[in-house]
């Protein structure tokens, strides 16, 4: 479960701070407010693999303030809607997106207990969502009987370990958590290796970061900066290195 409170901090501070807008124009490449790790070249990947069309309804889980959902929504002519735990993010949403309202739905829900009917939805995205999940099997079971016939489901995902001591299974890309669950569950899915672009987002982060320290520091932001930067990794790391600790995998599943 999402720590609720740090993310209605973090959603506060960043409606604010024009450092982070920055960051994240310079680091991914369009300011969504961006906590995680998709940039918008792995944004439009995930579109040309879901091929989301002019009227479909897309859902977005764990949406935070609504700007990507808004920016894929504005992208392809979609309808969308999306939920997260952070108050403050689902209502920043809800009022920058007043003029979209008739195609935007934003509201405040827990991963684990939000409730659709089935078939509701064309497409169904998690990006750096799923994480938050209690009992991820019965989460993606959900997500996927939300789909209508010919749905798309595309979920991000990136398995890491903290040290050399804990084991290194649960990296490859059909033993992470989302790929043993779609096993067990008997839905096929397809998944495309996006570490490459990943490490050097990651190296983006901590450079951009370290640049704009000093305008984090001005705005009294230093926790974003902090944030920023420790999520990142060191410039000089090696791609073999960093596989050894973490990849990132974009998971396809078509109904």
């Amino acid at each position: 479960m999402p720590d609720v409170a740090w993310y209605n901090r973090f959603y506060i501070a960043v409606e604010q701070s024009p450092a982070y807008a920055v960051y994240c124009e310079q680091v991914f490449g369009c300011n969504l407010a961006q906590q995680g790790f998709s940039d918008t070249a792995q944004l439009e990947l995930m579109l040309n693999e879901i091929n989301v069309k002019s009227g479909e309804r897309m859902l977005d889980v764990g949406c935070g303030n609504g700007r990507m959902l808004e920016y894929l929504c504005d992208r392809t002519g979609a309808q969308g809607e999306g939920f997260d735990a952070s108050a403050v993010a689902i209502a920043q949403a809800q009022k920058r997106t007043v003029p979209k309202a008739e195609r935007l739905l934003f509201v405040t829900g827990l991963l684990d207990e939000q409730v659709y009917p089935a078939a509701s939805f064309d497409v169904v995205i998690a990006v750096d969502s799923l994480y938050f999940s209690l009992n991820l099997p019965q989460t993606l079971r959900k997500l996927c009987w939300w789909l209508k016939p010919g749905g798309r489901l595309a979920v991000f995902y990136s398995p890491f370990r903290f040290s050399s001591e804990e084991p290194a299974s649960g990296l490859e890309a059909d033993d992470t958590l989302p790929a043993r669950s779609l096993q067990a569950m008997g839905v096929p899915y397809r998944y495309i290796d996006c570490t490459d672009s990943h490490i050097a987002l990651m190296k983006r982060k901590r450079i951009t970061a370290a640049a704009l320290r000093e305008r984090f520091a001005a705005e009294g932001n230093l926790n974003l900066y902090e944030n920023a930067y420790t999520e990142a990794v060191d410039v000089g790391l090696s791609p073999e290195t960093f596989r050894a600790f973490s990849r990132r995998y974009l998971y396809l599943v078509s109904q």
